[in-house]
């Protein structure tokens, strides 16, 4: 179902909403659409192997979410949301889809113009009420592109998909001289779409997404004479757009196509996961096809991580061949070594977002491991952005980097000491009297990775000649006007930042104080700053017995002011008692080495700075890393986590793959708090709590509703397919839950694990066959069967052998069935048993639940006796 999109062109907001499996259009002012960053030079459409030299970049070259383009987010009612990014002087708008917490992001199909954006999410089972953002104006460039009320007489054209399957499609038709864009009516259900067009030369492109199969996108152009006419869109007639790498092991994981017209219009559809995409052969000039494609080893999954990933783009230009295939080798691309490291305080499974930071570049999400490494082999020269979002609803965006063909500099997301640093996207100035106190990068990694909590606020103390003139708590992202006192008198700072996420989060707090005194007409706030790092941490930031080593580097932020680091202290009681540590070097940076001692379960950090222009400065870390002791489970006041059951408490036997289709798991417990709670998380784990072999994250958002005065009835599900999530036949068995929850109030909170067991187990089936004609009644016939059971690296079913299982009957009438023999299984799965035939009934064979294999039911045979 459409909405009328010219009634709605008129409002200055976006609109969205969910309808059936589509997502209604979402309309508002936004920017034209912008190149894709650092592609390759423009070719005649032929696929061919990577530029040996490097592209000239254009377009817009974005720093991810939170950069000065990025303006509007929209949910989209299904856990992801739409960023529209702002086009002012000097830049270019754009958007991109955001998977929600812990969502691996489904397929969708985009459509964006002039002044239209359209979503359709593929693979919605619900329903979400329509949300209204206002969205700032955007810079226009032409007319080109908006649809319009034909003038004239017009014919009516059928576009009909035939020869594919689809989760939800789009259909757009621009005219080919003007590129005016034409408004398709599409009929889901019936895979079709009609538009009036007056005569002359246009092309269609629909865009059909797939969960399961593959996504098309099929283009032609066509001529409007006198008649109506129908035109077919087959998906006989595409091939798939894909990389060829000379790697044997590999296998695709995600794919993308954008499609851009010269009205600067963007079509995009993404493929499900393993799936592809597919495009027909078409030549359109200044029409530019970009391909986005992620692949990993064959037999690899989440909790079984590949260890490398192919990360590759393309670009066709003007035409797409009749073999799109581009083919590559690992010794023409750029090679990093990219590691993954928690900052929640516990393993976790987060979704892995790869793109080029801009909001116009395809964008593809995958479920992930942390902490992980992997060898990521990319097209060289391209903007490559790498954000993590977690379970917890916490989001770390990594750097924009430009890797060269061979080896680069490896790459770690998720380096302490995570805090705030002076950035280019900070604004801190004085303007007519008062200090514009606005640090944006307030927690950030020591290797310009950005993190940015679900949950936090910043308190401001700021003192002039020892006199309070503003102390006021905002959320993190505020900023502060305060009036300044005479020049000349010094002046204090004291910024806190807080985080409410996991309880044992690394920098829950942290504290930036500055002195200095300001100068009269000087717009630079003379503040001097002092940042941290550590090194020889563990893959989950935890010290060792080796020393760990902490540098801190001290700047100023006035021109040829010098500052240097005045010492580095510790603590491992949260701060309460500090320690200072001898260092070596001197001046702008110094380097401490200690050993922390083994019972030390975190460690914090202080370091203090002075300028040449006597601005002063001190930053504290409150757990800027872990220590060697395992974190505690713990509860610090009322709040408790009790009586969770999972699944109802029955075994669960997951499907290979898993999709929208597929039912969710439920999580049913209780939390008590006078307060009630304000965030809490779960998660599966099987193996220690502290370094898990495996995990499960619980994506669907918690719901709570109180059922007496401290009690909430909590309902949290989950979702998750064997082979992609888990990988291993080791990973059968006992399953636990661990879970976390904080007081509404933010003073009580409990961590805890082993909260409930479930059995996760492989999928068996059983087989039936018997004799295929009527048996006279005292002779004897036998029933055979085929015992199977899943293999969850590979996907296949594998025989069980050496597995008792039983024959049942059950006659005519009957409500019960009867043993009527035990046997085992053969060595190849195979199992009989001989029978006398005595009366009519129906058999069937019993795999009882053996220890972790699952229990299985053949369907019934019957035997007709005569």
């Amino acid at each position: 179902m459409r909405h009328n999109r010219r009634a709605r062109r008129a409002s200055a907001a976006v609109v969205l909403a969910l309808t059936g499996t589509l997502l209604a259009p979402v309309t508002g002012a936004v920017a034209d659409t912008v190149p894709d960053p650092g592609s390759e030079p423009a070719t005649s459409g032929a696929a061919s192997t990577n530029p040996a030299t490097p592209p000239k970049r254009t377009g817009h070259q974005g720093g991810g979410p939170g950069a000065a383009g990025a303006t509007t987010s929209v949910p989209l009612g299904n856990g992801e949301r739409l960023e529209v990014g702002r086009a002012d002087a000097g830049t270019q708008g754009g958007y991109r889809v955001v998977p929600g917490p812990g969502s691996a992001g489904q397929p969708y199909a985009l459509v964006r113009g002039g002044d239209t954006i359209e979503v359709r999410a593929a693979g919605t089972a619900h329903r979400a009420e329509p949300v209204t953002v206002p969205v700032p104006a955007a810079k226009r460039t032409a007319a080109a592109g908006r649809s319009t009320a034909p003038s004239g007489p017009t014919r009516q054209v059928r576009f009909t998909y035939v020869n594919g399957t689809h989760d939800g499609f789009t259909m757009n038709v621009w005219d080919r001289d003007t590129w005016q864009w034409f408004n398709v009516r599409e009929r889901q259900t019936r895979h079709d779409g009609t538009v009036d067009l007056p005569a002359g030369r246009y092309v269609v492109f629909g865009m059909f997404t797939s969960v399961s199969g593959p996504s098309h996108v099929i283009g032609e152009t066509f001529t409007v004479g006198d008649k109506d006419q129908k035109l077919t869109l087959d998906a006989k007639e595409t091939a798939e757009v894909t990389h060829r790498v000379k790697d044997t092991t590999a296998r695709t994981e995600y794919s993308a196509l954008a499609v851009t017209t010269p009205s600067q219009y963007t079509s995009e559809v993404r493929s499900g996961l393993g799936g592809s995409v597919r495009m027909n052969r078409i030549s359109l000039p200044k029409m530019t096809v970009r391909l986005h494609q992620t692949m990993v080893k064959a037999g690899s999954s989440v909790n079984a991580p590949s260890p490398y990933r192919y990360n590759l783009r393309h670009e066709f230009t003007n035409s797409v061949p009749a073999t799109p295939t581009v083919s590559v080798a690992a010794s023409g691309l750029a090679r990093t070594k990219v590691t993954l490291r928690p900052l929640g305080g516990t393993d976790a499974i987060a979704t892995l977002q790869t793109g080029d930071g801009s909001y116009a570049g395809l964008a593809l999400v995958s479920q992930v491991r942390v902490p992980s490494a992997t060898v990521e082999y990319a097209t060289p020269w391209q903007s490559v952005v790498h954000s993590l979002q977690p379970t917890d609803g916490n989001s770390v965006y990594g750097p924009t980097r430009h890797p060269q063909l061979g080896a680069n500099p490896d790459l770690v997301i998720g380096q302490p000491v995570i805090a705030a640093r002076p950035c280019q996207a900070s604004n801190t100035h004085v303007y007519n009297g008062y200090l514009n106190l606005h640090e944006y990068c307030t927690f950030d990694d020591a290797v310009g990775s950005r993190y940015r909590p679900y949950q936090s606020d910043q308190r401001l103390i700021h003192t002039a000649d020892g006199t309070v003139v503003q102390d006021e708590t905002r959320d993190q992202y505020s900023s502060w006007a305060v009036p300044l006192r005479p020049a000349g008198v010094r002046h204090a700072v004291s910024l806190t930042r807080r985080q409410y996420s996991h309880p044992l989060t690394l920098t829950p707090e942290q504290r930036t104080e500055w002195t200095y005194v300001p100068a009269e007409g000087q717009a630079t706030v003379p503040l001097t700053d002092v940042v941290l790092r550590a090194d020889g941490l563990d893959d989950r930031n935890r010290a060792g017995s080796a020393p760990v080593t902490v540098t801190a580097t001290a700047s100023s932020r006035v021109h040829r002011v010098t500052a240097v680091v005045d010492g580095i202290e510790y603590s491992l009681d949260d701060g309460r008692t500090w320690h200072a540590v001898g260092h070596t070097g001197s001046g702008a940076e110094v380097t401490a080495r200690f050993t922390v001692p083994a019972g030390a379960v975190s460690v914090s950090l202080r370091a203090a700075a002075t300028g040449s222009d006597g601005a002063t400065a001190r930053q504290t870390v409150t757990r800027a890393f872990a220590g060697p002791a395992p974190s505690p489970v713990a509860d610090s006041g009322p709040i408790r986590i009790t009586g969770m059951k999972v699944n109802g408490g029955r075994v669960i036997a997951p499907p290979l793959a898993a999709s929208w289709k597929d039912p969710q798991y439920s999580i049913t417990y209780q939390i008590s708090d006078p307060k009630g709670p304000l965030r809490h998380g779960l998660h599966l784990y099987r193996g220690p709590a502290s370094r898990p072999d495996a995990m499960l994250p619980v994506t669907t958002p918690l719901g709570c509703a109180r059922n007496s005065l401290n009690t909430f009835d909590c309902v949290a599900s989950f979702r998750f397919g064997a082979q992609g999530d888990l990988g291993r036949n080791d990973l059968a068995g006992e399953w636990r839950v661990a879970g976390w929850a904080r007081s509404a109030d933010r003073t009580s909170f409990t961590i805890r694990e082993d909260l409930a067991r479930v059995q996760i187990l492989r999928p068996t089936r059983i087989t039936i066959s018997g004799p295929t004609t009527t048996v006279t009644k005292g002779r004897s016939f036998t029933m055979k069967g085929i015992a199977g059971i899943t293999d969850w690296s590979t996907g296949r079913w594998n025989a069980l052998p050496g597995i008792p299982v039983q024959l049942e009957y059950r006659r005519p009438n009957a409500t019960t069935w009867t043993r009527a023999a035990s046997v085992k299984t053969a060595k190849d799965g195979t199992v009989s048993a001989v029978q006398k035939a005595a009366f009519d009934a129906d058999w069937r064979w019993l795999l009882p639940r053996t220890g972790e294999v699952g229990a299985a039911v053949s369907p019934s045979f019957h035997v007709d006796v005569r």
